[in-house]
């Protein structure tokens, strides 16, 4: 397995924490004004959402399942099989962004009590 870069970062650090939660940082922190969630871009409920995510996604969970579009169109047609590819394209890609802000942007708070 060849180095990324990742193991260097990770040899110059105190400590590494891994947020698997959600505790430290979140989506909704991360969600700036133009972003949408998951669900309203799905144009479903975000109780029928959660139900999905939360209750009946073990594929997911357990990491049978990888591919992004494939996870978010599963669980989107299980709610409603109308949902076009479009728009489970935008909501995927809407979610991987905000996934990536929710690791790259902390917000200071949380940043502070690490700190001390």
């Amino acid at each position: 397995m060849k180095d990324s870069g990742a193991a260097a970062i990770v040899e110059t650090k105190k400590a590494v924490i891994f947020d698997l939660f959600h505790t430290l940082t979140s989506l909704e922190s991360t969600l700036s004004p133009g972003r949408r969630t998951t669900s309203d871009m799905l144009g479903v409920s975000q109780e029928a959402w959660n139900d999905q995510l939360l209750k009946k996604s073990r594929d997911r969970l357990v990491g049978s399942k990888k591919d992004a579009f494939e996870i978010i169109a599963g669980m989107a047609r299980a709610i409603d099989r109308s949902i076009s590819d479009e728009k489970i394209k935008a909501a995927t890609e809407n979610r991987i962004a905000q996934f990536a802000a929710a690791l790259t942007a902390i917000p200071a708070e949380t940043i502070t009590v690490l700190g001390s």
